[in-house]
């Protein structure tokens, strides 16, 4: 297995003082200070100082790529480079002013309720998506480009490892049972929104193993975006959002902590391993060769440590969670559908075909 170097500098540990609490508010060490290596989880995004110093977690380098919260120049043109390709497109996947710009989720329960409901793809006759989920909030912007099919294919239960070959049941499920639906097809799906869980994560050791979940989730992403790129050929971009705060759930369950935080590292890993090999031609052990995939970045990064703030402010209090402690209630939906909404109307990589009036330059 390919090691992810830990950056820790031998000064780190003379200069800096290690961490072993959860953060009671983000306060960065005095500017110029050496980096802080943190023993507990903390956000990716904080990671990175306003100083420009990217602290780490047992080791490994924070922030959302390579120490830094900013997409790398190469990949931002990238990424606004396959913003532009995206137009509407008929059944057959060419070219049409009156053909569809398809939007889809893919994962498990947390990103279906997220996306839509935990009972619906969105499409007429199931139930309405929850008002506060970004399916949800989406068709209630009159913003939004009214030309985008917004799909939830997410489904309870079916997390990476039943996404990572084309061949799996959930494409099928898709194709024949979802798609219809709206009047669309394969041809037609340009953007997928990933939420990153491989199941039973406390059964795998968390970081630094060498056999770390972090690692499952890196691989699985690989085999995932492979996937989708075989099913949907003219897929442009693809963008990952690693989980919620977990630390409500059962130790035993399905992504406690630092499971959950950490699948946040195994995201980030995949998405800086298509960067590198664009930039080297060198290919990801873990990852995998990426060579022809879509565009894969980061979407909204919504973990914090429970209800003590981030920088921005976001919090996940044990109020917004159902009882099981892993899933989203109504106000936790909202929550992360506020986060995609924004995400998807904001972003230099998507705004220009999300909302209405705008065009990719």
């Amino acid at each position: 297995m390919q090691i992810r170097i830990a950056y820790i500098l031998l000064a780190s540990f003379a200069l800096a003082s290690c961490d072993s609490t959860a953060p009671s508010g983000i306060i960065d060490p005095p500017p110029g200070s050496a980096p802080v290596d943190r023993t507990q989880p903390f956000p990716l995004t904080d990671l990175v100082r306003a100083d420009g110093v990217a602290d780490t977690y047992k080791g490994f380098e924070g922030g959302l790529y390579f120490g830094t919260n900013e997409t790398p120049t190469a990949h931002a043109a990238f990424g606004a480079e396959t913003a532009r390709q995206i137009q509407p497109l008929n059944a057959s996947g060419a070219p049409d002013p009156d053909g569809a710009v398809v939007l889809m989720s893919i994962s498990m329960s947390n990103a279906t309720r997220e996306w839509c409901h935990q009972n619906s793809t969105g499409m007429p006759g199931e139930p309405p998506c929850t008002p506060g989920s970004f399916m949800g909030q989406a068709a209630a912007d009159p913003t939004v480009n009214n030309g985008l099919v917004i799909i939830n294919g997410a489904r309870n239960g079916q997390d990476l490892k039943a996404w990572d070959s084309p061949s799996d049941f959930e494409y099928h499920r898709v194709e024949t049972n979802v798609l219809p639906g709206f009047d669309v097809t394969e041809e037609q799906v340009q953007i997928v929104w990933v939420k990153v869980a491989v199941a039973n994560e406390s059964s795998r050791p968390v970081l630094p193993s060498q056999n770390a979940d972090a690692y499952q989730e890196e691989i699985a992403i690989g085999d995932v975006v492979r996937a989708l790129r075989v099913r949907y050929p003219n897929l442009k971009q693809v963008f990952l959002t690693s989980r919620i705060y977990g630390g409500y759930s059962n130790p035993s369950g399905n992504s406690p902590e630092p499971w959950a935080f950490e699948t946040g590292f195994g995201t980030k890993w995949a998405i800086e391993a298509q960067i590198a090999q664009r930039a080297t031609g060198t290919v990801d052990q873990e990852t995998g060769n990426l060579t022809g995939m879509p565009f894969m970045a980061w979407g909204p990064y919504i973990w914090s440590f429970g209800d003590q703030p981030r920088k921005d402010g976001l919090v996940w209090p044990r109020n917004v969670f159902s009882s099981d402690g892993i899933h989203p209630n109504e106000a936790g939906v909202s929550i992360v559908g506020d986060y995609l909404l924004d995400f998807f109307k904001t972003s230099p990589f998507t705004s220009c075909w999300f909302v209405d009036g705008l065009t990719c330059s």
